[in-house]
């Protein structure tokens, strides 16, 4: 059993706000993508069972705009559930009334920790937030809209709040009668709070 920390922080941009940065592409496993990052955003660790992942040629664009700053990103493989200071923050922001739950994902949809209601899957929230971010981004791209700070979803139901950690995504999902003026400043509290564990101790 060893013990890697992984720099968890994004890099500033020019405005100073964090960058999302591309996935590390990794080991001669099952991950195979088509598109390479740059080389100082490599783990010089390799995990001994990679998950199956892959992602196209497509996507590259938005990452390459948001991976500039050649910030060391979270690889997949090394999305650890066993934080216990993300733990605490998350379970601090979902006694807040109103906030049914909060994760962090990479932006690609895999999970790093999560604090969600029963009712929903982390697996399958994570899924459909990386792809809603990844089109997003794809077409802010166009307009050149580099920057994501933060992205809200309303429905009928409730809404969800995805906030820019940098290299990872924090997202919260709420009812339907929150009063987000109000809650904007937990959601946020928690973002600079994990922005400032600075590292991910996993094991491997």
């Amino acid at each position: 059993m060893t013990l890697t920390k992984i720099p968890f922080a994004g890099s500033h941009g020019d405005s100073g706000r964090p960058r999302i940065s591309a996935p590390s592409a990794w080991g001669s496993g099952r991950f195979s993508p088509r598109f390479s990052p740059p080389a100082s955003s490599y783990c010089n660790s390799t995990p001994s069972a990679p998950p199956s992942y892959s992602w196209s040629r497509a996507t590259a664009p938005w990452w390459m705009s948001f991976a500039r700053s050649a910030s060391t990103s979270l690889p997949p493989a090394f999305a650890s559930r066993r934080n216990p200071f993300m733990h605490e923050v998350l379970d601090e922001l979902v006694t807040v009334p109103g906030i049914k739950g909060g994760i962090v994902v990479t932006p690609d949809g895999i999970v790093v920790i999560s604090r969600l209601a029963n009712e929903l899957d982390e697996d399958t929230t994570a899924a459909l937030v990386g792809n809603v971010v990844t089109q997003t981004l794809k077409l802010l791209s166009l307009g050149r809209y580099e920057d994501m700070d933060r992205m809200i979803l309303s429905a009928s139901r409730g809404k969800i709040v995805i906030e820019n950690l940098g290299n990872c995504l924090l997202v919260v999902v709420t009812n339907q009668f929150i009063n987000l003026d109000v809650t904007f400043l937990e959601i946020k509290s928690a973002a600079k709070r994990i922005r400032q564990l600075g590292t991910l101790t996993v094991s491997g």
